[in-house]
């Protein structure tokens, strides 16, 4: 048994097996949690991302979504620069037996934004729409946020509709 983490480092190639230089997402397993820090921690360079809404900075927002099947509904975040701010989109993970998942669907574009005025800064200056949990209920998907880094937020999302859009955008690394 692993614990296993997402993470989202600026430059990846701060682990010595990396090249990559551009930020991106890395999932990572240890034995235990302080073992996250060690070079004896299995990484992996999970998603390099190719769109420039996610230039900036890219990685995980919320804990995972069963969707049952060994699939998982992974919502993620992007930057492109501090006037668009930050905005999410999602991915589905597929399990594989005694590894890491795969993404097998990604949305390439920002499916949520900053829209209404309150998800706009007044204090820090950076647009920011950022995911912290979700909630599955029946078809509803219930979303906790943080906006504009000054409040937090709810919405909801037609998980059904979600899924159905996001299944016709399979991924090619």
């Amino acid at each position: 048994l692993q614990y296993v983490m997402i993470h989202r480092p600026v430059t990846p190639n701060k682990y010595e097996q990396f090249d990559e230089t551009k930020p991106s997402i890395v999932i990572s397993s240890a034995p235990d949690f302080y073992s996250f820090a060690s070079n004896a921690t299995r990484r992996e360079l999970f998603y390099t991302p190719s769109q420039k809404w996610q230039g900036n900075r890219v990685g995980a927002s919320t804990p995972l979504v069963d969707m049952g099947g060994g699939e998982w509904l992974l919502c993620f975040h992007g930057k492109e620069n501090d006037e668009f701010g930050y905005a999410q989109s999602f991915m589905i993970l597929r399990e594989k037996e005694n590894d890491f998942p795969e993404i097998t669907h990604l949305y390439p574009n920002r499916w949520i934004v900053n829209e209404a005025d309150f998800e706009r800064p007044a204090k820090f200056g950076i647009p920011c729409v950022f995911f912290t949990g979700l909630i599955k209920q029946d078809n509803t998907l219930l979303v906790s946020y943080g906006a504009a880094d000054e409040f937090a937020a709810t919405m909801t999302l037609d998980y059904d509709k979600l899924v159905s859009v996001l299944r016709k955008y399979p991924y090619n690394k």
